[in-house]
């Protein structure tokens, strides 16, 4: 039952059915060894039955991967052949720009270093410019100093004229209140001179008065001498008028005499108020003509201060007029150092860049020469080999491409 059960179990699983055979074992089994035993045989004659189909199949195998390592291979040749085909025609139109870079940066250089000539030209006579533009600047500054102590001595002047036209109105205007004062002088004396020729015709009356009362004195005393007793007291008054009409005389007289004395003194004076009158107007009128004068002076010299300061006014727009040219000078001169720079710069760039171009010339051709090895490699022509060695052993005008002195030293 054992070697039974064995047999079925190898025929379902020979692999599986030993491994629970000998999970099974246990000491002293012999029946279950035997049984293991046959399994193994059992194995073995299937083995050496599955070899032959073995060996068919990997032969039909290897045929059939021969087969496709054939296809993979042509599938693979044709695209690579089309790529090398077209990588040599890159490669040719490298070298073409290679050398169409070359001749350009050539030209480049050349431009550079005449464009350099012509830069340093115009920089020297910007520096020219400059040069005489600080001149003029100077000499506008100067201008401008000049100007402005002119403006200031005019300024003086014009305050010393209207101080000067002040003082001739304050002083005119004082000959004219002079000369008004004297006009009412003389007014007054005049009025004075009337009033005393008015008490000389009163003193005249009362002098006419004063002897008509002593002779009426007289008179009385004549009657009252007549009388005898009885017109004694009338003599005495009488008496007494005609000493008071004696004095009332003698005074009318002082005074008369000293009235008389006054109106010619007055007269005296009248005649030196009229003097000093016309003398303060002709005073007055040579006063008005001074002030014109001073005026006028006045007047011109505003008008040559204008002048000046529209001048100076000039003068400092021309000052910063020369400022601005300097100024842009300077900064024109800065732009053309900088642009001076930037063409060192561009010389030097348009420098590596010939280099460059030169490399990468060498470069397409080496990389020509390794694509018709490629091109060897896959199609096995011994020609295109010869071809690209030639070509690198006898260059081309491609090839002959030469960097002018100055690159080459950048290059070293």
């Amino acid at each position: 039952m054992v070697c039974h059960g064995a047999k079925e179990s190898l025929e379902q699983d020979p692999s599986s059915t030993l491994n629970n055979e000998l999970r099974g074992w246990k000491v002293g089994d012999i029946p279950a060894a035997f049984a293991v035993i046959v399994d193994l045989q059992l194995i073995s004659d299937r083995f050496q039955e599955t070899i032959p189909r073995l060996l068919l199949v990997s032969l039909i195998a290897l045929c059939f991967g021969l087969v496709i390592a054939f296809m993979v291979t042509y599938s693979i040749l044709r695209p690579l052949k089309s790529f090398v085909i077209r990588l040599h025609k890159m490669a040719q139109k490298n070298v073409s720009i290679a050398e169409q870079v070359s001749q350009n940066s050539n030209s480049l250089t050349l431009s550079n270093g005449n464009q350099a000539t012509h830069l340093l030209k115009v920089m020297e006579k910007i520096k020219e410019l400059g040069t005489h533009a600080l001149e003029n600047l100077d000499k506008a500054q100067l201008n401008i100093n000049s100007t402005n102590q002119l403006t200031d001595s005019f300024q003086l002047i014009i305050a010393q004229s209207q101080s000067t036209e002040q003082a001739v109105s304050d002083m005119k205007n004082s000959i004219k209140e002079g000369s008004e004062s004297m006009v009412n002088i003389m007014s007054v004396l005049l009025s004075v001179r009337d009033s005393g020729l008015l008490i000389n015709k009163i003193l005249e009356s009362l002098n006419s008065i004063t002897q008509q009362t002593k002779m009426l004195a007289t008179n009385a005393a004549i009657e009252a001498a007549r009388a005898g007793e009885h017109g004694k007291g009338f003599g005495v008054v009488a008496n007494e008028v005609a000493k008071l009409a004696e004095n009332s005389k003698l005074a009318t007289h002082q005074i008369s005499k000293l009235i008389s004395d006054s109106a010619q003194q007055g007269m005296q004076i009248g005649e030196l108020a009229d003097r000093g009158g016309q003398s303060l107007k002709q005073l007055e009128n040579k006063f008005e003509a001074l002030s014109d004068f001073v005026e006028d002076l006045a007047k011109s010299v505003l008008l040559n201060s204008d002048n000046v300061i529209a001048i100076n006014d000039r003068a400092s727009k021309v000052s910063e007029l020369s400022m601005s040219q300097s100024k842009e000078t300077e900064d024109l001169l800065f732009l053309l150092q900088q642009m001076d720079e930037n063409e060192h710069q561009n010389k030097s760039f348009t420098d590596k860049t010939l280099i460059e171009a030169h490399q990468l010339h060498e470069g397409a051709l080496h990389l020509l020469g390794l694509i018709k090895e490629i091109e060897w490699l896959i199609s096995g022509d011994e020609n295109s080999t010869k071809i690209s060695k030639n070509r690198l052993d006898n260059p081309s005008k491609l090839e002959r491409l030469q960097l002018p002195s100055n690159t080459k030293n950048l290059g070293g």
